[in-house]
């Protein structure tokens, strides 16, 4: 009669240790130290792992940009009207592109032909140029009626022109002043044998 009273003692001892197990479990899961963080530890935030104290502004970066740097002296149009003129005005040092064009007159021959302020003549009929005057003696040289291939480049690309100098035109204007700065004059013959009074011829 001893076997059913020790049964049931080890009935009551695994009831017993399935309910501590479950107490166990249910004091770990509302543990405040589980993962091995007590409850005044502050949470992480979401970038940084630091904790989350206040929402800060991102800082501002400001790009500073280089100043564009400044064009290179041109020579001087010193050119006399009915001289052969392209109307290039060239700068007086080049580059490793080439000459500098800093200016190309309106209705020139320059512009007719195509090439633009900004361009770098680098060839001169076919051959290699460096040297802005050289330019335009040769543009002296072949004179009105005559012309010369320009090999330039622009953006990155290689261009060809042909320009045809011109004789120079006066300035606007420079032939209406001096036609009205010229003095008005008379006939010799009528200053030689001027008219009587009151007498017709």
């Amino acid at each position: 009669m001893q076997r059913p009273s020790c049964a049931a003692s080890t009935t009551s001892i695994v009831l017993c240790s399935a309910a501590g197990l479950i107490l166990i479990s249910i004091s770990a899961c509302t543990n405040p130290r589980q993962f091995g963080r007590s409850s005044t530890t502050p949470a992480p935030s979401a970038v940084g792992g630091g904790p989350i104290l206040a929402s800060r502004a991102p800082a501002t970066l400001r790009m500073i940009r280089p100043a564009p740097p400044a064009p290179p002296p041109i020579y001087a149009d010193e050119i006399g009207p009915g001289a052969p003129w392209a109307g290039l005005r060239l700068a007086m040092q080049a580059s490793a592109q080439g000459i500098f064009v800093g200016l190309v007159s309106n209705d020139s021959p320059a512009e007719v032909a195509g090439i633009q302020a900004g361009d770098f003549i680098f060839q001169l009929d076919g051959r290699a140029v460096s040297d802005a005057l050289e330019v335009m003696n040769e543009i002296e040289r072949v004179g009105v009626g005559g012309s010369l291939r320009l090999g330039v480049h622009r953006n990155d690309k290689v261009r060809l022109f042909r320009v045809e100098p011109v004789a120079k035109p006066a300035p606007a204007g420079a032939e209406a002043a001096e036609h009205a700065a010229a003095p008005a004059t008379l006939p010799s013959a009528a200053l030689e044998h001027p008219a009587a009074p009151g007498k017709t011829d």
